[in-house]
């Protein structure tokens, strides 16, 4: 007879354990509908300085783009900076064949006053 599993709860789970469940997740799809061509996305706005000053983070599966975080520093922010980064994403070429985006939840706090806010 098996043991029971138990819920583990933490909020600061070991980086191992977080690339366990995502790794086991992308090999049940792969065996299920192929492989899926999965890319990590970068995209950053720097100064002239070369400082940091917005940026999209995300990846491509499945002809999705999943945006995960998408800022802008507050000097910055309202000038187009934000429409730019997802232009510059749907461009780039090796995402060339994704017709879908999801963006989460954490992505849409900052545009909560903008006109590109989505809905939740």
């Amino acid at each position: 007879m098996k043991q029971p599993l138990r819920i583990d709860i933490t909020e600061k789970p070991h980086p191992k354990d977080i690339e366990f469940i995502l790794q086991q997740l992308l090999a049940f799809n792969r065996d299920r509908a192929g492989e899926g061509h999965f890319q990590q996305l970068a995209i950053f706005l720097r100064n002239e300085g070369d400082r940091l000053a917005g940026g999209l983070i995300g990846s491509t599966y499945w002809q999705w783009l999943y945006i995960d975080i998408l800022w802008i520093d507050d000097t910055w922010r309202g000038q187009g900076y934000g429409h730019a980064l997802l232009e510059a994403a749907s461009k780039k070429k090796f995402i060339c064949r994704v017709g879908n985006a999801h963006l989460t939840k954490k992505t849409n706090l900052q545009a909560a006053g903008s006109r590109h806010t989505a809905k939740q």
